[in-house]
């Protein structure tokens, strides 16, 4: 898996000063492209040292002349003959003070506990991520470093102070504190500032769904972090029309949660009363270029259902196919037209598709969450493998089938669970 976008780090790295190299960081990780590109992003502002893996690592520190001048260790997690966070707990006796930080994939809960108890971790980084962020937590990574630094210091010249120095020991204490203080409400108020990112997030997506006659909808809606990239809607638009939607920005995080919320009110206002699903993306599309970064974009499904002739009107731009399960006659039927993916470039066109519901028939539309887990072997679950598992549940009402799904993407990963927020939406004709 890739750290980053290649051309934003061309653009980081030359954005980078020279300067004197203050930190001394190692770099561990089994395939050279990595190294090379935290090589060509970090080796203006810092000093670096590599290795290979957990063992080349361990051997560095152990026979380095000054081990204690590592300052911040960034390693992956999957590397060969140890992992990421076994490496580092080896690495605690000898530089108990350096700063460590793990790359990783995949969010395991287990991983993240035995790292931060056994490995003294000071973050995971969950690939890919941005160049400025890695760059930026780093910073901040050594600016804790330093404080901890000072803060030892400070306190063996608070042991040599003698009681004439009295005044000046509660000055230094008190800008201690001061400083300590500061970092805690920084923490809190990014803490908050998330917290609300999630709210409002949560305040998007439909609070109740509409009762469609004669049949039955289901959402479920799992985000990997407090805020996502993912959005959905199902609601009433006029007499027997009902739209459903189901979007994915790129990327995860805050700035995904903040595109979301710019492409949940472009489609808003591009769906009020309007009964084309291709007027309807082609208006969120013109909505949104321009609005955006050129490097993100969405994926968008869109579709009408009308509930007094029980036919489905949709567009796809970009987006995993909408599927037909047709209990009847043993079909799953894909739902695909041509689009592009919204954001990119102003004008595009999108197609428009109609098909005939039956009674039984369950449609569902996912974001990419579920066909692109990997298990152990890194071996994709993709398309093939979602539609496999779906054919084998023709008969399963829609709650229960979505639920089932979301099971099998759970065991598909042995354990280590869902890369991306997970969105599906369905409806059973009755």
């Amino acid at each position: 898996m890739g750290y980053f976008n290649q051309e934003k780090l061309k653009q980081a790295s030359v954005k980078s000063e020279i300067q004197k190299k203050h930190h001394t960081l190692l770099l561990v990780d089994d395939e050279e492209a990595h190294l090379q590109a935290l090589s060509e992003l970090l080796g203006r502002e810092y000093e670096l040292l590599f290795a290979r893996d957990g063992s080349e690592g361990l051997e560095l520190v152990q026979n380095h002349p000054e081990p204690e001048r590592i300052h911040l260790i960034l390693c992956d997690q999957r590397m060969p003959k140890m992992t990421g966070v076994e490496f580092l707990a080896l690495t605690i006796p000898i530089i108990p003070k350096a700063i460590r930080i793990v790359l990783t994939g995949y969010t395991d809960v287990a991983t993240l506990i035995d790292g931060i108890n056994e490995g003294q971790i000071y973050k995971f980084l969950v690939k890919p991520f941005e160049p400025q962020d890695l760059r930026l937590t780093i910073q901040r990574a050594l600016e804790t470093f330093e404080l901890e630094r000072k803060n030892a210091h400070l306190v063996e010249e608070l042991k040599a102070l003698n009681a004439s120095l009295e005044q000046k020991v509660e000055a230094r204490t008190a800008e201690l504190k001061q400083a300590f203080q500061t970092i805690k409400a920084q923490q809190d108020d990014l803490n908050q500032e998330l917290e609300n990112a999630r709210e409002t997030q949560l305040y998007l997506l439909p609070q109740t769904l509409p009762q469609i006659p004669n049949t039955q909808v289901y959402c479920k809606y799992e985000p990997i972090i407090q805020v996502g990239g993912d959005f959905y809607n199902v609601f009433h638009i006029n007499n027997d029309a009902y739209g459903l939607l189901v979007a994915d920005v790129t990327g995860h995080g805050p700035s995904a949660a903040l595109i979301a919320v710019q492409a949940f009110g472009a489609f808003a206002q591009a769906s009020e009363g309007q009964l084309s699903t291709r007027a309807v993306t082609e208006s969120t599309n013109q909505k949104l270029c321009g609005k955006i970064q050129k490097t993100k974009f969405v994926s968008m499904f869109y579709s009408i259902y009308d509930a007094a002739t029980q036919q489905l009107t949709y567009t796809s731009c970009g987006h995993p196919p909408g599927l037909i399960l047709r209990p009847s006659t043993s079909e799953l039927i894909p739902l695909k037209t041509k689009g592009t993916l919204l954001g990119i470039a102003p004008g595009v066109q999108s197609e428009e598709e109609r098909v005939q519901l039956f009674p039984g028939d369950k449609v569902v539309f996912y974001t990419d969450a579920i066909i692109e887990l990997r298990n152990q072997e890194e071996k994709m679950l993709r398309e093939a493998g979602l539609q496999k598992f779906l054919k084998g549940h023709l008969q399963t009402p829609i709650q229960q089938l979505i639920e089932a799904v979301y099971q099998l993407g759970l065991e598909y990963s042995e354990g280590i669970g869902f890369e991306d927020d997970f969105t599906m939406i369905g409806l059973e004709i009755l």
